[in-house]
């Protein structure tokens, strides 16, 4: 189950998703598209006992350049750690921050 809420005025676009999911195990895994950085989009993959969010903020700093920056954290509450082998993550929420842009020409 997700909400999603978008805002634009005028140069300034805000996006945000909360999303809440809730699987059996890894193999009935969630995915699900999400908004990105210019000229890219997101594959979010969600299994087990959670919620999710995002939050992407956009401004047109000129007409020919477009700055945007994403942050995204995930609360998993049926386990300590995130992944495992060498991408092991010592935390139950995993975190990543992005700053992006589209420059036309």
């Amino acid at each position: 189950m997700y909400e999603q809420l978008n805002y634009k005025s005028g140069r300034l676009s805000l996006k945000w998703r909360g999303t809440v999911f809730n699987t059996d195990d890894y193999d009935s895994q969630l995915y699900a598209y999400e908004d990105g950085l210019p000229m890219q989009f997101d594959l979010g993959t969600y299994n087990g006992r959670g919620k999710s969010m995002f939050f992407l903020a956009s401004w047109k700093a000129a007409e020919n350049l477009k700055i945007a920056a994403r942050y995204e954290v995930t609360y998993y509450t049926d386990r300590e750690v995130y992944s495992s082998g060498s991408d092991l993550r010592l935390t139950d929420s995993p975190a990543s921050f992005h700053v992006g842009c589209l420059w036309s020409f």
